[in-house]
């Protein structure tokens, strides 16, 4: 009898301890569980006030797992970066929507945009399409490595273009050591391989400083993300935030 007992005891007690080892995850609120583990693994929610004030389960484990027992019932994407990384979940529908669940992958960053360049003496020549108020585009050639702070073109090549210029006054526009003076105009648009930036400024020069060159500045490049490759030979366009 007393084995009996014995036996009987350890028996529930065993049953006490599974019981307790399948306890289900606790509810949280949704929307705060989920506010904490974007802050904490870095990516966005869009639509979260879908899911105020409905409870779900976060268990432990990986992040993806957890978010699909958070979700469960809740139609969700979750969009993941090439490299398989989290990076945003997105609730579309309401408390009636058709439960859903679907991973997408953010497309790959393109790549830069190339220029040939060629050279021409010392400098270096790149085309460029500059267009007109009238929106004529024109190909010009414009030197690279110049120095120069602004993109100066010379004043023929400014009238030709159909910049205004009427009572506007010069300016000292730093070129390599030494500065140019400019009238400062502005082209609609510049358009270097597959990119077009708009509302340009330039300087036009009169005379000979240029000795009939046109200059691409540093600040034109700058808009562009341009640099020089390894080899010298091709300017590279880093992909802007919306390409």
């Amino acid at each position: 009898m007393k084995r009996h007992a014995l036996m009987l005891v350890v028996m529930a007690a065993l049953a006490s301890a599974a019981g307790g080892g399948a306890r289900a995850a606790p509810e949280v609120e949704v929307a705060s569980a989920l506010t904490r583990l974007a802050a904490r693994h870095d990516f966005t929610v869009s639509g979260i006030e879908q899911v105020r004030g409905r409870l779900g389960r976060l268990r432990e484990g990986a992040l993806e797992r957890r978010l699909r027992h958070l979700l469960a019932g809740i139609d969700h994407v979750i969009l993941r970066t090439a490299d398989g990384r989290v990076q945003r979940v997105i609730l579309p529908g309401g408390r009636g929507a058709v439960a859903t669940a679907s991973v997408a992958f953010a497309p790959a960053p393109r790549p830069p945009a190339v220029l040939a360049l060629r050279r021409k003496g010392a400098a270096l020549v790149v085309v460029l399409t500059l267009e007109s108020a009238e929106g004529r585009p024109r190909p010009q050639p414009l030197l690279v490595d110049s120095g120069a702070a602004r993109t100066l073109l010379p004043a023929p090549l400014c009238a030709e273009l159909g910049l205004d210029l009427e009572g506007v006054a010069p300016v000292a526009i730093a070129l390599g050591d030494a500065e140019v003076r400019a009238l400062p105009g502005r082209l609609a648009a510049v358009r270097a391989g597959p990119r077009r930036l708009v509302e340009v400024e330039v300087g036009c020069v009169e005379g000979r400083a240029l000795g009939g060159n046109a200059l691409l500045g540093e600040d034109l490049l700058g808009r562009l993300g341009a640099r020089l490759d390894r080899d010298g030979a091709r300017l590279v366009l880093d992909p802007a935030p919306g390409d």
